[in-house]
């Protein structure tokens, strides 16, 4: 299955991400996101819904 969006570091160290997909995957992200990977510290989650943009793309899976 293939997805559009995008993930970038930004210069405060925080994290943008911009996922776009069905409901329930960007609802399994957003609970990955409040976790984290291993050994990282997420201090808060921001979550705001968006325009769909076009553009490059990542690969789900």
């Amino acid at each position: 299955m293939y997805h559009r969006g995008y993930a970038r570091n930004l210069d405060d160290w925080r994290v943008e991400a911009y996922p776009v997909g069905p409901a329930h995957l960007l609802d399994e992200l957003a609970g990955t996101l409040h976790r984290g990977p291993r050994w990282s510290g997420v201090c808060g989650v921001e979550e705001r819904e968006a325009a769909v943009k076009t553009g490059g793309g990542f690969r789900s899976e």
